[in-house]
Parts: structure tokens; C-alpha cells; sequence
């Protein structure tokens, strides 16, 4: 047995019309028991064009009925829209694989396998060559038929030739690759010839399609004529149409038509029964015209599933900042997508929300191995929220996170998945090497957004790229928490400034917070000491620095402390807060998109325009200040009923501009067909 870790996720998506249901059946059973053998999780997405559920109650199989006769193209597209799998194999019904030809498939489903194609052979073992026939007019078909018979017979693994066409009949590939594609035929096309639009789609787009010839698929054939036989005459001339036009345009249409009239007069079967005139109507306008609606052909009101993966942010992670950046981007991207339901995962540098991690030793198996960690995790999703850690997305953090962050965006791209780099700051980039890495992510990216100018201005300097879209931080599409009581000043003291130095000389930080609180509670004012990094595996967190700052205090001085185990309870404990004093800046905006007013201890650039984009003033920089004790003591009591204003104006300031990101965030997520629009 392979042993294949992480574990992939396959489906098999099957469209079925008036098929037996044993045929069905055995299809279905020898998929799963391949996937079985392979340990692989494999499961059926069975769409049942007729309203039958001949496979109702099998365990790993979901029945999809009630839609209608939809044709083969959006049958293929409802089963995806249910696939939460990495992988996706699409089969006829009449097809009857063995198991060791299932498996054969399934082994080369990796990240970046482009379009996997079998050999088709007949129920007598003989080449199926037809299948691959790919032509335009019937003069072309005559040549297709004879380069297929001839040039196919012996062709090895490889590209598939131009000549030929991946036939719909039983294909292979990721299931972001196929929503990509149009999930992944084109839906105007009702049964026949969606399969060649497929083809050059795929390769106008770069995506390799490779020939399997050691891989056998028997394939019974003709199903869809014996069962349907007028739909499929008025559905062949339909997509032989829909094909010249595409390729040859309107001179394309009328050499097509012709063809169709002389195969008509000739008493050809193919177009014996066909009517010319609807045809003619049909395609004299000068646009290409919608679907060909044929019988029950309803369309289905299922909302489609966009998978969507956030990366540097987690939902449990111990800085509360990152739980922001999960829940901001998720619910965001969820407004988006309305009505079409969203699947969003969350993965940071480490584990956390996702098993995996995105470090060292993730990248070196990633770089090694077919099924590396890496590209198997980005393989199954439609797009990728890059939130940059909020403000990681620099080289002040060190080299290494900004590698792990340039590789994983270059595995993205490998695999053609749409990046969007969500609100963040974006720099400084100090090194040469630093902008080096920063360059591709920010030139491939199909949406740009950041939280303040000065991003937006270095992201043009030092890239040469306008930011899409200047808005404000996530946190402001969080909801507000009911106020159930009241606090004072709460302090936010940052782990990051007590214990380094890389941003401040961590003992003016410690000096000047002691004497804040010195001052503050010799007015008579109750101070509570809030952890906003929270539990951290590497220690010297928010807490570490709590625990050491109450012990450099008198013992009469008994602080409250309030350490939050979820963001939920840290925007509540902020919302009860009269004022907050904070060096996070996710303690600030938490407490400020409630209305709740902040006074910011800025440790970097990110910090002032950000605030000021949000008409909010109040930051005291301690890289220059020369006592932000007293500075912050002094605005406090001279200014608290006027900073208690302004904070409550705050959210109706930020919620618009949020709210502009999130229809450019739609519109570009259109543009790069990851939203899938359901014509009903």
C-alpha cells in the first residue's frame, strides 16, 4: 500500500442521464476501492441529469438531484461546486476502469500535473482514437480521424499533440485548476464539444496536457445517442457552431452552417433530423448566443463553495493581531463572494488552525518531493488571501520569514492559483536581497491593498506598481461587542518592547510604562493591564511582560489583569475601557473600530498613517518622544472628552472605505474566474 502523507483528497465527479444504474454502480465501486487501496480519501459526486438516485444511502457518495436535465458541461460543474477535495477525476457513466488503472491515475495526481488523459480503448480492447479527434470543419474531421489512427497508436507518455483534443470521456487534474477552467467546461456548451473548447482553452493558458498510454480506460460509447437521440443531434450542431465561431469567428459560423446543410441534403445520419432554420436564427446575430436550452434544463439555484486559503494568520494564534487578520480576511472574503458560499482556512508559519506548517523543513520536503506539504495544501484552493502577517511583509523581521513568505507565494504561482495581497503595510525593504524577494510577489499579485499611504507610496518607489486599492484594516469589518461593564485605563503591555530591543531600547519602554502607571493611579485612576499576545510557545509574550512589570511595582499597587483567551473576549474587555494605552496596534484598532478611544505607543512606521487614514491623531512615537508617559498622562487629562468623540466617530469613517476594498475585491476575483456566476 502507498503510504501518501499528507493524506490526499480525491473525487470522482460522474454526470449520469438514463444510464443503468449498474454500470454506474461498478464505476463508482472500483474508484473507491482504488482510492481505498491507495489511502487515499475519495469520495463521489454523483449528478443525476434525470432525477434518479440510484446509488441513495452509499456511504461516500453525494447524490446531487432536482436540478434538471443541465446538460454534461454543468453537471461536471455542480459536482465541483460540492468538492471540497484537492483532486478531481471526471468520468463518463459507461465508462468500466479496472482498479489498477484508477490507481494509475490517482498516483500522478500531484500539484502541477495540468490535465491528466488516459488511453481510451473500446469493449473490444481496441484503440479508441476517435475520442481524441480534434477538428473544426468535416473536411479537418477526415484528417483528425487519420492523424489520430495513425500518429496515436504508439505515441508515448508525453505532451498530448496539438492535433488531438483531451477527451471529456475520463480526465484527471486539481480541482483548483478545473474552477479555474470554468469547473472546468464551458457551460454553453449543452453535450458534445465542450471537450474541445477545453482543450485550447488549457493550452492558451499554458496548462500542460499529458497523455497517459499505459493508462487503459474501456469505454462503451454512445450511451447519451441510444438514450437521447434528437437532444444530441440538436446538441452536436449546436457545439460545432459554438466551435467554429470560437476559432474562425462569424466566417467560421457560416462555413459551419453550410457544412451542416450539405451533411443534411447528403441524408448524413449526423444531421439527417437536424432543423436548419432555428439553427440559422440562432447564430445570425452578430454576438455568440447563450446556451442551447434542451429539455428540463432548469439550472440549479446551489450556490457554489469558493475554497479560499489566508495565509500568515490563525485563528488560535497567541497574538491576538493575527486572530484579526483570520477573522477580518475570512469574513471580508465572505461578503465578496455573496451569495456563493466560501470555505476559508486559515495558515500561519506554524501549525495552529492548519496541521501543517509552512517552515524550514516544510519547504526542504516541498522542494524534494512530488506530494510535498506545501504544494499539496495550496493545491486545493480557488484563491489565496496573502495578509502579510499584517505588517510582515519586510525584511525588518528578519530574512527567513520573508523567505518563508516569498516561497510559498512562488509555489502559488507554480500551481497558478490568484494571489491577493489583503490590507497590510508593505515594507521597508532594507536589503538588496529583501527587495529582490518582495518583487515577484508584489508584481504577480491580481489585487493589491494596502492600510496607509506611506505603503502605497513605497510599493510604487521600490516596485513600480500602484497599489489597487488604499483602505484601512480589517479589524473594521468585525462586529462590535455589547458593552456589560466598565472599565478605566486599560494598558496594553507589549512582550515585544519589554524584552527586545529591536524596535526600542526595551529599558525606556519598561521605564516609561512604570512611571505611566505611577502617574496615572496617583490621580486616582484604575489601571488594568491587558495581554494582547497571549501564551506564546516562544515566551516572552504580552503575559511574560505583565508578570515581570507587576513585580518591578510596589506590592499596594494590586493592578487588575485581564489576559483574554479569544478575540471575542478581548473586544469585549476593550469595549469596557474608558481610554486604552497600547503598543500593539491591534490592541489600538480593536478598542477604536467600538468607538472606544486609544492612545498608540508607535514602535514603527506602520503605526501613524495608518491611524491617520482613520482621522485618528493620537499616536506617540517612541522612537522620538522624549517622555510618552507624561505626553500620554497630558492627553489624557486634557483632552478625554474630545478623544472620547472622535473615537466614536471612528467606525463610520472606516466601514466605507472597508467596504470599497470588499467590491474590488469581488470584482477582480471575477475577473480571474474564481467567483462562479450559475446561470439559471
Amino acid at each position: 500500500m502507498t503510504n501518501l502523507k499528507p493524506q490526499p483528497t480525491i473525487d470522482l465527479v460522474v454526470v449520469t442521464f438514463q444510464n443503468p444504474p449498474s454500470e454506474i454502480a461498478h464505476l463508482v465501486e472500483t474508484f473507491l476501492a482504488a482510492a481505498k487501496n491507495l489511502g487515499v480519501r475519495g469520495t463521489v459526486q454523483l449528478v443525476s441529469n434525470d432525477g434518479d438516485s440510484p446509488l441513495a444511502g452509499w456511504s461516500n457518495v453525494r447524490t446531487h438531484v432536482g436540478h434538471g436535465n443541465v446538460g454534461f458541461a454543468r453537471g461536471v460543474a455542480l459536482g465541483l461546486r460540492s468538492s471540497h477535495a484537492a483532486f478531481c477525476v471526471l468520468a463518463n457513466p459507461d465508462c468500466h476502469p479496472s482498479e489498477e488503472a484508477i490507481e494509475a491515475i490517482l498516483k500522478r495526481l500531484v500539484p502541477g500535473c495540468g490535465i491528466l488523459v488516459p488511453r481510451l480503448i473500446d469493449t473490444e480492447g481496441a484503440f479508441a482514437f476517435e475520442a481524441y479527434e480534434n477538428w473544426t470543419f468535416t473536411p479537418g474531421r477526415k484528417w483528425s480521424h487519420w492523424r489520430c489512427r495513425r500518429a496515436m497508436a504508439d505515441l508515448p507518455e508525453g505532451p498530448l499533440p496539438k492535433f488531438a483534443k483531451a477527451p471529456g470521456t475520463f480526465l484527471g487534474m486539481e480541482t483548483a485548476l478545473a474552477r479555474r477552467l470554468g469547473s472546468p467546461f464551458d457551460d454553453n456548451f449543452f453535450l458534445y464539444a465542450e471537450d474541445r473548447d477545453l482543450s485550447d482553452r488549457a493550452r492558451v493558458m499554458g496548462v500542460e496536457i499529458t497523455y497517459l498510454p499505459h493508462v487503459e480506460i474501456t469505454h462503451e460509447g454512445g450511451v447519451s445517442a441510444k438514450s437521447a437521440g434528437p437532444l444530441v443531434t440538436e446538441a452536436k450542431a449546436d457545439g460545432y457552431v459554438r466551435i467554429a465561431r470560437r476559432r474562425y469567428g462569424h466566417i467560421g459560423t457560416a462555413i459551419a452552417i453550410g457544412d451542416l446543410a450539405i451533411l443534411k441534403f447528403a441524408k448524413r445520419q449526423s444531421a439527417a433530423n437536424l432543423k436548419l432554420g432555428p439553427l440559422v436564427r440562432r447564430w445570425a446575430a452578430r454576438a455568440e448566443p447563450p446556451r442551447l436550452e434542451l429539455g428540463d434544463s432548469r439550472g440549479s439555484s446551489e450556490s457554489a463553495p469558493l475554497r479560499a486559503l489566508v495565509l500568515w494568520a490563525d485563528n488560535s494564534a497567541a497574538n491576538l493581531g493575527v486572530r484579526v487578520l483570520a477573522q477580518g480576511n475570512a469574513q471580508t472574503l465572505e461578503k465578496a463572494v455573496s451569495p456563493q458560499e466560501a470555505h476559508v482556512d486559515c495558515q500561519d508559519f506554524g501549525p495552529g488552525d492548519s496541521e501543517a506548517s509552512f517552515g524550514t523543513r516544510a519547504i526542504v520536503r516541498d522542494l524534494i518531493s512530488r506530494r510535498g506539504p506545501i504544494k499539496t495544501k495550496l493545491a486545493s484552493y480557488d484563491v489565496i488571501l496573502d495578509s502579510g502577517a499584517g505588517d510582515s511583509f519586510t525584511d525588518i523581521y528578519g530574512m527567513k520569514r520573508l523567505s518563508f513568505m516569498a516561497y510559498t507565494q512562488w509555489r502559488a504561482r507554480r500551481l497558478g492559483i490568484p494571489v491577493v495581497l489583503g490590507p497590510q503595510t508593505i515594507g521597508p525593504f532594507t536589503s538588496r536581497w529583501g527587495r529582490a524577494l518582495a518583487k515577484p510577489i508584489v508584481r504577480n499579485a491580481i489585487l493589491i491593498a494596502t492600510r496607509d499611504e506611506s505603503s502605497a507610496a513605497y510599493c510604487k518607489s521600490t516596485f513600480g506598481r500602484e497599489v489597487d486599492i488604499l483602505t484601512t484594516d480589517l479589524v473594521f469589518g468585525l462586529s462590535t461587542t455589547p458593552r456589560r461593564q466598565k472599565r478605566d485605563v486599560v494598558l496594553n503591555v507589549s512582550g515585544l518592547l519589554w524584552f527586545g530591543d529591536a524596535h526600542v531600547n526595551h529599558e525606556v519602554y519598561r521605564r516609561e510604562t512604570i512611571h505611566l502607571i505611577h502617574e496615572l493611579v496617583n490621580q486616582g485612576r484604575d489601571v488594568s493591564l491587558l495581554a494582547h499576545v497571549v501564551h506564546s510557545r516562544n515566551g516572552f509574550d504580552d503575559v511574560d511582560a505583565i508578570r515581570d512589570l507587576r513585580s518591578r511595582l510596589p506590592s499596594s499597587m494590586d493592578l487588575e489583569v485581564v489576559v483574554p483567551e479569544t478575540l471575542d473576549e478581548a473586544r469585549r474587555l476593550l469595549r469596557s475601557a474608558t481610554i486604552v494605552v497600547g503598543a500593539r496596534m491591534h490592541a489600538c484598532l480593536n478598542a477604536l473600530s467600538q468607538g472606544v478611544p486609544a492612545i498608540a505607543w508607535a514602535y514603527s512606521r506602520k503605526f501613524e498613517p495608518l491611524m491617520a487614514s482613520i482621522n485618528w491623531p493620537h499616536v506617540i512615537d517612541l522612537r522620538s518622544a522624549s517622555s510618552p508617559g507624561d505626553d500620554t498622562v497630558n492627553l489624557i487629562n486634557s483632552q478625554l472628552a474630545d478623544l472620547t468623540s472622535l473615537a466614536e466617530s471612528v467606525p463610520d469613517i472606516a466601514n466605507p472605505i472597508l467596504g470599497s476594498y470588499t467590491a474590488i475585491l469581488a470584482s477582480r476575483l471575477r475577473e480571474a474566474g474564481v467567483i462562479l456566476e450559475v446561470q439559471g
